[in-house]
């Protein structure tokens, strides 16, 4: 699917998005890559029901920005780098395909144990452009680079809220109690004017 459909600019990701694999082009930003130390490469395994990451299986996860045509960026995971090995900066143009991932500090059931996470914070702070919500994991890697398997393969939500659900029946009452009070000035309206 077009990422464009995805995710919009200036908004946040839709969880409908999450796990989506899509299709995006554009220009990469040049000496704005992230490496984030100490992952697997099966993002699954960053999840707070997971098995620790034992410290042999850490590599790196290579971040890279690129420049959409509307000139807003999205975060890239290019993949899992080995600790002994090097990856060329990421230059010119580019198509790809990816997994839509949300900010790993998004509202879930199974928080990710990682740090740093990859907020939309961490990610404006690097990024020359507005940053698009979210980050898309890169399939189809090559070279020296491991596939990074994503965390989230799906938007899950923290449940029913009970306070929301308060709210909502809140609400409903007002509206009975306004119904309740215009019917009965309507009743002593039509009564006065007989």
């Amino acid at each position: 699917m077009d990422f464009e459909k995805l995710s919009k600019p200036r908004d946040y990701l839709p969880p409908s998005s999450v796990g989506q694999l899509t299709a995006l082009s554009g220009t990469w930003q040049e000496n704005s890559r992230i490496v984030l130390a100490s992952r697997p490469a099966d993002g699954r395994k960053l999840l707070g029901t997971a098995q620790p990451v034992g410290p042999k299986a850490s590599g790196s996860w290579v971040v890279d920005f690129l420049t959409l045509q509307d000139k807003t960026s999205v975060a890239v995971v290019r993949g899992w780098l080995s600790p002994q090995k090097r990856f060329p900066s990421a230059t010119g143009f580019a198509r790809l395909t990816g997994v839509v991932q949300p900010a790993e500090d998004a509202p879930s059931e199974d928080a990710l144990r990682a740090n740093p996470l990859i907020t939309t914070k961490l990610l404006l702070s690097k990024s020359r452009t507005n940053i698009r919500d979210g980050f898309i994991v890169e399939t189809g890697v090559s070279g020296t680079l491991k596939q990074v398997v994503p965390s989230r393969q799906s938007f899950t939500s923290n449940g029913l809220r009970t306070l929301n659900v308060f709210y909502t029946f809140n609400w409903i009452f007002f509206a009975f109690l306004l119904l309740l009070i215009w019917i009965r000035v309507v009743r002593e309206e039509v009564s006065s004017a007989h």
